[in-house]
């Protein structure tokens, strides 16, 4: 059976999301929300672990594979793990955390590494949707691997103020403010915790984070953005949710970007879930700031500062799109 046939209309969702009772749809969202803010994805980062593995052991300058988009540069730096032996299978699900730990095998380097990574950067569109989003109670709680704060950034530039729960904070302010949103970073804060990157570090995620939110799964819906799917630990979680069969009375949602296909771990997770919910499916998105731009569009009021950004990111896409169309 293909992913296709459980692909959800987009006209259809936003209506489905705006009718919906307020706090009804939680999100879960991964490093694909913030490649708009400059922040690389997990498969792009598994790229740079590889080059940097790759001319340190070789002594090869880093310029050799400047633009790691290229197929020929890719198939180069995997043929040379290929022959080594004892490396993951490409796009084996622990790709990440075997090449960032083998690239820096300390724990404080690897910190040091995120922080670098995230330092400096600004919310997109979409976190500034999301703010919004949340301010108005549409959404209620946000559960993030991103180490970065563009989530909470967004949300102060929209004035939308929220509870933050992580390693640092612990669950216990789930009790001191409910009438926040709460955003939910799994894998830790840059700021304040220790980083949770490698697969031994991941599988050891504070054990009540996940157990809420197996329990959340009980009473809201789910939205996944930005998410591949290749995090041992989440993916079970999910995965025990939807056998549990009480799971997501509100739909089991999860984007694609056009032009990709989720993995097949992914597609029997919604393929079980659409079996007892029809609202469960895929969403086919063009982009994570434009498919939150629609849904803050569906469901809230004017926002002068996040119309201005759209006005002006959609017309330079326009722009973009024009030269590529007349370059053909």
């Amino acid at each position: 059976m293909s992913w296709n046939e459980f692909i959800i209309d987009y006209g259809v969702f936003l209506s489905s999301f705006n009718v919906k009772p307020n706090g009804t749809m939680s999100f879960l969202l991964g490093s694909g929300i913030s490649v708009q803010s400059g922040i690389p994805t997990g498969e792009q980062l598994i790229w740079e672990f590889k080059r940097e593995i790759y001319c340190r052991e070789t002594r090869t300058h880093k310029d050799m594979f400047a633009d790691l988009s290229l197929e020929k540069n890719r198939i180069k730096l995997q043929e040379y793990f290929d022959s080594k032996g004892g490396y993951p299978e490409l796009k084996a699900p622990e790709e990440y955390s075997y090449y960032f730990k083998k690239c820096y095998p300390l724990a404080r380097d690897r910190e040091l590494f995120i922080q670098n990574l995230v330092k400096d950067k600004k919310p997109s569109l979409g976190h500034l949707c999301l703010g919004v989003l949340a301010r108005q109670r549409k959404i209620t709680d946000i559960w993030t691997t991103n180490f970065d704060d563009l989530i909470e950034a967004g949300m102060q530039i929209v004035g939308t103020s929220h509870v933050l729960i992580s390693d640092a904070t612990k669950m216990t302010l789930l009790k001191t403010r409910m009438d926040m949103p709460y955003v939910y970073k799994i894998h830790g804060d840059f700021r304040y915790d220790s980083i949770k990157s490698t697969i031994e570090e991941v599988q050891r995620l504070e054990e009540s984070l996940l157990e809420y939110f197996l329990y959340k799964s009980r009473y809201s819906g789910l939205v996944v953005l930005g998410y591949s799917g290749n995090d041992e630990s989440i993916m079970s979680t999910l995965e025990a949710a939807v056998n549990s069969r009480n799971s997501y009375p509100y739909g089991l949602c999860w984007a694609v970007k056009d032009g990709s296909r989720p993995n097949e771990r992914v597609i029997e997770l919604i393929r079980n879930h659409r079996a007892m919910n029809m609202a469960s499916g895929f969403i086919v998105i063009n982009s994570a700031d434009s498919f939150l731009y629609d849904l803050y569009s569906i469901c809230c009021g004017r926002n002068e500062v996040i119309d201005n950004k759209a006005v002006k990111l959609f017309k330079i896409k326009r722009a973009v799109m024009a030269q590529r169309t007349a370059k053909r």
